[in-house]
């Protein structure tokens, strides 16, 4: 496992940060909104 503090940097120099956050949101949106429709996790609570 490669910690942040190592990759981040690469992915700054390479340009590639705003698809890793698009990455990272794509995949927080699609968990959260599993878990809203399995019923495990109430947003609105």
């Amino acid at each position: 496992m490669v910690s942040p503090g190592e990759f981040i940097p690469v992915v700054e120099k390479n340009g590639l940060i705003i698809d890793v956050d698009v990455y990272v949101w794509t995949r927080v949106f699609s968990f959260l909104g599993r878990r809203i429709a399995e019923g495990i996790y109430d947003f609105h609570g």
